[in-house]
């Protein structure tokens, strides 16, 4: 199969950005210094992707530390602004009308005296308490924390949130997560492209190529 890849082309993809289209060709023949700089694009994109794998394995055993078993996501995360985020948890629960540790029985069945130690202290409370207490709203209240809505949010949503960022839990690492997985299909539709769309996108601006996918697919989406 013909590449049919122009003289500027060839050289802009082994000279990348620093090469100049204008610049007269030395050669009509193949030169060393072409196959080293093909070679020398090899190893740099080499280097990348090692890095690459190597930052994918330190998330991966940073994770498989932190959460070990299920109770160890029971613990409450460092850097948590503890009195700030209880407030937010019973600004949560008044939202559905649970405003004071009695109320809350009322509305998800589980016992005073579960409600009454995670109402006043959702984060240091015993666990065992915080996971009947919120079974209880799931099971006895569902309707209404997927229907209450705060900030723009259900109930539901903010408490989903609020149980996963301030323990140790996987969504800490939310960021590294969506990185590897977008970096694999990236690199799996780079392979799948034709030649003559690697040689559009090749020395694009890297960042504007992925913010424009990212506006697009909203509109398409919105």
């Amino acid at each position: 199969m013909e590449n049919n890849v122009s003289i500027s082309e060839w050289q802009q993809a082994i000279g990348g950005d620093e090469f100049d289209i204008s610049s007269e060709i030395e050669s009509l023949n193949v030169r060393w210094d072409e196959i080293e700089d093909c070679l020398d694009t090899f190893s740099v994109c080499s280097l990348m992707l090692r890095e690459e794998t190597r930052l994918t394995e330190q998330y991966f055993s940073d994770l498989a530390s932190l959460c070990e078993t299920l109770e160890d996501c029971d613990k409450v995360a460092d850097g948590v602004n503890e009195q700030e985020q209880c407030e937010r948890f019973r600004r949560i629960l008044a939202a559905i009308g649970a405003s004071t540790p009695k109320r809350l029985p009322d509305i998800c069945g589980a016992s005073l005296e579960d409600c009454t130690a995670v109402y006043r202290d959702p984060l240091r409370c015993n666990p065992d308490s915080r996971c009947a207490v919120v079974n209880a709203l799931q099971k006895n209240a569902n309707d209404k924390i997927w229907s209450a809505t705060k900030d723009g949010k259900t109930v539901g949503e903010l408490l989903y949130i609020w149980l996963r960022e301030n323990f140790n839990t996987p969504y800490r690492f939310l960021r590294e997560l969506l990185e590897s997985r977008t970096k694999c299909n990236l690199i799996g539709a780079v392979c799948s492209l034709p030649l003559e769309k690697l040689r559009r996108i090749a020395f694009c601006d890297p960042v504007k190529l992925l913010e424009g996918a990212c506006t697009s697919h909203a509109g398409e989406t919105g």
